[in-house]
């Protein structure tokens, strides 16, 4: 008696320790496009006539913030819709923009530490370690 519990003890925890091993496979699996975007990426430019325009977004797990000049600013929480490679088609679900904005899927991708994102192209900031 005692041998057929442990061997269904046995059973049971085998069947436990897969169901976890494929949750963690599948979850690891959406996680990953965000984790290459994690941290800052800004893109700037001259507009000409001594104008110039600067944007930069933050990306925190699948959630974002964007700031730029001229002024105007956007956060909210992102949703991997489709992942073919390095381009990443995200739903932006917008939180708070001024201007107003609404949600918007775009077409992302990703190159070493270059980020294309709504036709322009992202720079990494790599942050310096305090010594």
């Amino acid at each position: 008696m005692l041998l057929i519990v442990s061997s269904k003890m046995r059973t049971t925890n085998l069947l436990y320790t897969l169901l976890l091993s494929l949750l963690m496979v599948s979850c690891s699996g959406l996680s990953t496009p965000f984790k290459k975007m994690e941290g800052k990426w800004t893109a700037g430019g001259d507009q000409g006539d001594g104008h110039s325009w600067y944007m930069e977004y933050t990306f925190t797990g699948n959630k974002y913030s964007m700031t730029g000049y001229p002024p105007i600013s956007e956060s909210g929480k992102m949703e991997l819709k489709v992942a073919n490679g390095d381009s990443l088609l995200i739903g932006f679900k917008v939180i708070k923009s001024d201007p107003e904005y609404k949600d918007h899927d775009e077409w992302v991708v990703i190159k070493g530490d270059e980020l294309m994102l709504s036709g322009m192209m992202f720079h990494k900031q790599i942050e310096k370690k305090q010594k």
